[in-house]
């Protein structure tokens, strides 16, 4: 699956600045991670990121997280699959893509991120 890599635009036409920042921020991290083999973006470099937004943004974690999933932002590379359904079909379909729970979980911000999917 391609991912959907627009990230100024959503089904509405209209984006929240909280939404817009959160956007940016990932596309920004996958960004940094070009010319890297792995395209993985480390999950202490995440955390730290998602820490930021929460601090200087005052954004709530549950509107954060909400965004992430409404969004299908894969937390392995940051891509943006454009729904949570989406999301969950791309990580069915390429199992590099998933996020181990156990090293998630060591992290306060991006173990509120994860999604649940059946493989």
């Amino acid at each position: 699956m391609t991912p959907n890599l627009n990230y100024n635009n959503d089904d509405s036409g209209y984006l929240t600045e909280e939404t817009s920042v959160i956007l940016e921020r990932f596309q920004n991290l996958r960004l940094s991670t070009q010319g890297r083999r792995s395209r993985k973006v480390p999950m202490s470099v995440l955390d730290e990121e998602l820490r930021k937004l929460h601090e200087e943004m005052r954004i709530s974690m549950n509107k954060m997280k909400s965004i992430i999933k409404d969004f299908g932002i894969c937390l392995k590379n940051c891509f943006r699959y454009g729904s949570q359904n989406a999301l969950r079909k791309a990580l069915k379909n390429d199992r590099n893509l998933l996020v181990n729970r156990n090293e998630a979980k060591k992290y306060k911000y991006s173990k509120q991120c994860l999604i649940k999917i059946r493989i």
